[in-house]
């Protein structure tokens, strides 16, 4: 039995940029939640990116509110 195609693609440069794109989105993903514990869904990726600074600037901030209990960890 062979595997199913996901994508048709007419050369390897077309699948090597359909792999390299899946890649840096399953990088990108991997990257938030192991370290900041964040789990960025594919449809948010480009705001993620948009506002990295200002997201890692407040995760100190909540992480210090969590503690006391200010605000409730989910």
């Amino acid at each position: 039995m062979t595997k199913k195609k996901i994508y048709e693609k007419e050369n390897d440069d077309e699948r090597k940029a359909i792999y390299r794109e899946q890649d840096k989105i399953k990088h990108f993903i991997k990257y938030w939640e192991t370290n900041y514990n964040i789990k960025v869904p594919v449809d948010k990726i480009q705001w993620y990116k948009k506002n990295k600074p200002v997201i890692k600037k407040c995760l100190p901030i909540l992480k210090e509110l969590g503690e006391i209990e200010f605000v409730n960890n989910n």
